[in-house]
């Protein structure tokens, strides 16, 4: 039987037949890497002979999700949660810190190595290596660019980390700090980003003060009153809003100046651009537009039958 996740946290009881599966594969096994949510508790109930998890991001915020996945997947193996916290995640995560002492450096690794020793016999990975050697890959160059932040950004960073500090009072715990640390990605993608969620009904915790004095804050706004008379969705006009200024963003400089570079020494260039956020992607749809560059787009709104039609334009139209 193949399911789905929601429907498998939907219809859990009719899953739950003790005895009934000899293997329970799960694919894209992240889903699953909240303990406490309910589609973690639906597949803890399934009673079954093997089990297998399939990931490629086994861990992407905290220690924890990996123990999510190994409690399904080998239950018992790094003990209950709590044991879990105390002996490895505090541990581990203290050595990180960047006033950690020299002790706390030196434990922190060696958990970390005890925590690899025994998981590692129950991983199986595929390297890069070994795919391009299967699939026959052509070479590929990898280069690391550093985009330097803009003066706009760099402005509005300090100023907002400096406020940040006094907010937290050195409590690194607090809630709130997520959420800085989201609001300081904002800032080093296009400060127009942080600014739209600072007005945003959703904008909660620490909020930076005297912001009207900030000049690229009174630019925004004014872009961004524009922008409104010419479109109505919300979407649109802060893309539009962050495209028009693009120079803003040290990222998009770079990104840009790649884009016209390549296409004047090859028309038929194609390139591959990827994003962790649609907002980001809303704006390089524009700038796109802006720039006259073609360009598909694809991303989490996109059915699958759509996905295969642009993925065959992207690879046989020129």
């Amino acid at each position: 039987m193949v399911t789905s996740y929601e429907f498998l946290r939907a219809e859990s009881e009719k899953f739950q037949v003790k005895g009934r599966w000899y293997y329970v594969i799960l694919d894209e096994a992240q889903k699953i890497k909240n303990s406490e949510s309910l589609v973690h508790k639906a597949v803890m109930g399934l009673s079954a002979e093997h089990r297998l998890i399939l990931s490629g991001t086994p861990m992407q915020n905290s220690l924890q999700e990996l123990w999510s996945l190994f409690n399904f997947v080998q239950p018992g193996l790094l003990g209950q949660l709590d044991f879990f916290e105390h002996q490895f995640c505090k541990t581990i995560i203290k050595g990180g810190y960047t006033r950690a002492t020299a002790v706390e450096v030196e434990t922190s690794k060696q958990c970390l190595g005890e925590l690899r020793e025994i998981i590692q016999g129950h991983i199986l990975r595929r390297t890069k290596k070994q795919v391009k050697i299967e699939c026959d890959l052509p070479e590929r160059n990898e280069y690391i660019v550093f985009c330097n932040l803009t003066q706009a950004q760099l402005t509005l960073y300090e100023k907002y980390l400096l406020e940040c500090r006094e907010f937290l009072d050195s409590d690194y715990n607090r809630p709130e700090a997520l959420g800085i640390l989201n609001n300081l990605r904002k800032i080093c993608n296009h400060p127009f980003m942080y600014f739209a969620y600072h007005l945003s009904d959703k904008a909660t915790g620490f909020k930076m003060r005297k912001i009207d004095a900030n000049p690229t804050y009174q630019l925004y706004r004014e872009t961004r009153l524009v922008a409104e008379k010419e479109f109505e969705d919300k979407r649109l006009i802060e893309a539009t809003a962050a495209c028009r200024h693009w120079q803003l963003s040290g990222k998009l400089r770079v990104l840009v100046s790649f884009l016209y570079d390549w296409r004047e020494k090859d028309p038929t260039t194609k390139v591959l651009v990827f994003s962790q956020t649609r907002k980001i992607l809303d704006i390089l749809e524009r700038l796109c537009q802006e720039h006259v560059f073609s360009f598909l787009r694809m991303d989490g709104e996109v059915s699958l039958k759509e996905r295969i039609e642009l993925i065959r334009r992207f690879n046989q139209e020129p």
